[in-house]
């Protein structure tokens, strides 16, 4: 299952303020991050960006950042959109 992340030029000229903070990740099911690959707006609605006094971000969420191992806290880590749990061997190649 891979980790999303925003872009676009909102979140670009918010890193460039940010002094370090990192940015917004959430954990999506493979299914999920299917349907953001055709649009990356489809769950703006639904993902939050962590950091207070961002809009949607302009470009939508990229799939395809590196996460932790699943399998090591199984109970921990769910779909931030549909709450399947992830898993490893269910990770699709991500």
């Amino acid at each position: 299952m891979p980790r999303i992340f925003p872009f676009g030029d909102n979140i670009d000229e918010w890193h460039k303020n940010a002094g370090g903070d990192g940015t917004s990740t959430h954990d999506v099911c493979h299914r999920c991050a299917q349907r953001l690959r055709k649009d990356p707006h489809i769950f703006d609605d639904e993902l939050e960006l962590y950091n207070e006094g961002l809009d949607a971000p302009d470009g939508g969420w990229d799939v395809g950042a590196a996460h932790p191992p699943y399998d090591d806290d199984p109970e921990m880590y769910t779909c931030t959109i549909c709450e399947e749990q992830l898993v490893d061997w269910r990770d699709g190649g991500y």
